[in-house]
């Protein structure tokens, strides 16, 4: 499987009020909804990802 890496500066991610431990958790389950919720990948996808 191929993988992407993100690199986000801490400066944007402190702006978004996100906390400090579960930026990387977070973050991936905000994407796995949002594709959701855009119809680009399936509810199992995102399980998989939670």
């Amino acid at each position: 499987m191929r993988t992407l890496a993100l690199d986000i500066p801490e400066e944007a991610l402190v702006s978004a009020k996100i906390p400090r431990n579960p930026w990387k958790t977070d973050l991936k389950r905000e994407l796995a909804l949002q594709l959701y919720r855009e119809n680009m990948i399936s509810f199992l996808a995102v399980k998989a990802k939670l």
